[in-house]
């Protein structure tokens, strides 16, 4: 099988570091860092990295990875500055594919 933990995590110099994955064959582990910072649309480190990254606007707070039964298609849903964000993973599940959306008075945008 394949397994995969997200973590949101702070550096050692105390900033912010971004969204991180690990993978393993066993939900128990061992885990090995896949990707130490995903391109996240809201969350790409300072400066702002390659797209689909945009500006930085603070670091996350709650989030959950999902998938949906209906075609297999991946997202994480994550808060950032008071917004509620959604972006649909590339197939691998390791990065944003570009497609996001902002909840904004009560619908996603």
């Amino acid at each position: 099988g394949r397994f995969l933990l997200y973590v949101n995590y702070v550096r050692k110099n105390g900033a912010y570091g971004g969204n991180a994955v690990f993978e393993a064959e066993s939900p128990v582990g061992p885990f090995s860092l896949v990707n130490p910072s995903m391109n996240l649309s809201n969350l790409c480190p300072r400066p702002a990295q390659s797209p689909p990254c945009g500006k930085a606007q603070g670091g996350a707070g709650d989030f959950d990875v999902f998938v949906d039964p209906a075609d297999g298609a991946a997202y994480i849903a994550y808060s950032v500055e008071y917004y509620l964000k959604l972006e649909r993973l590339t197939p691998d599940m390791l990065n944003s594919s570009g497609e996001n959306a902002t909840w904004v008075g009560g619908l996603f945008e």
